[in-house]
């Protein structure tokens, strides 16, 4: 009986010291992001919570938004590491593939594969067009004015490169005017959908797709009624519709312009010109150099 009168304390002191080691290895609890996962330390204190959308991976002692790591606290034990799951790996410089334009990148379209309007490195894209997300008025004055509307808008979407508008004015439109690039590459809408396989396809065939993107990737849709100056033939040479050189805003002067949803030669030559006092026109907007 004395013997097991000693033997209890010693017991109810070794199951004491057990529940503290337990409660020690729970101060490293796992907290869990939306679509990360975070690990705690083997002996550490202090729970990481990993980042909120996941879609990187990185190492580290807390989880950021983008599934990097960034620093974190450390108490009475090693520190811990967090790691944001997901499909593509984390970088200072962004995260190609994820759909997202971001430092160090030239295009982004969702995927790391190759052969299409991107590359598997995000480094290297095929020229872009779009319709300009606002309008103009047809008196714009020409040319010059519309192309630097173009690299304005492309600008405020974030795209780098320099753009022009396909434009035919006083005589002179891209098929004969030889400052104007003519990519054999072909081109690709800002959304990353194949628009023109090369130059000479699209003024032979027609786009592969409607250009009724805007330099943001969103589209308008029929029911918007826009449509695109152009003063061009089918052909894509310079009509002689063209609101007096895009000087006239008179309803007895007409430009000539294209319809965006559609994918037959209707895209730059729609009826027999417009008037030009319809201050609903947008432009078409094509890549020059690609950085």
């Amino acid at each position: 009986m004395r013997s097991l009168a000693i033997g209890r304390p010693i017991l109810l002191r070794r199951l004491a010291a057990g529940a503290a080691v337990a409660a020690a290895a729970c101060a490293g609890t796992v907290e869990t992001g939306t679509d990360g996962t975070a690990t705690a330390g083997s002996t550490g204190t202090t729970a990481a919570t990993a980042g909120t959308r996941g879609t990187g991976s990185g190492t580290g002692t807390t989880g950021g938004s983008d599934g990097t790591t960034g620093p974190g606290s450390t108490s009475a034990g090693s520190s811990t590491s967090a790691t944001g799951s997901g499909g593509d790996s984390g970088t200072a410089g962004g995260v190609c593939g994820n759909g997202i334009l971001e430092a160090g990148e030239v295009c982004d379209d969702g995927n790391t594969e190759d052969l299409d309007c991107c590359s598997a490195d995000c480094t290297a894209r095929v020229p872009l067009v779009f319709i300009t997300d606002v309008p103009i008025a047809p008196g714009f004055g020409g040319s010059a004015a519309a192309d630097a509307l173009c690299n304005e808008r492309a600008a405020e979407a974030g795209l780098p490169g320099t753009f022009r508008a396909l434009l035919g004015s006083g005589g002179v439109g891209p098929s004969n005017d030889p400052s104007f690039v003519k990519q054999s590459a072909g081109y690709c809408r800002a959304d990353y959908v194949r628009f023109a396989n090369s130059w000479t396809d699209l003024v032979s065939n027609g786009p592969l797709v409607s250009l009724s993107v805007k330099p943001d990737g969103s589209k308008f849709v029929v029911d918007d009624l826009v449509f695109a100056w152009t003063g061009l033939t089918p052909l894509l040479n310079p009509s002689t519709k063209d609101c007096v050189g895009w000087t006239s805003t008179s309803e007895v002067d007409k430009g000539q312009a294209g319809y965006p949803f559609g994918n037959s030669l209707a895209w730059v030559t729609f009826g027999n010109g417009t008037k030009c006092d319809k201050p609903n026109g947008h432009l078409y907007c094509f890549e020059q150099s690609v950085p």
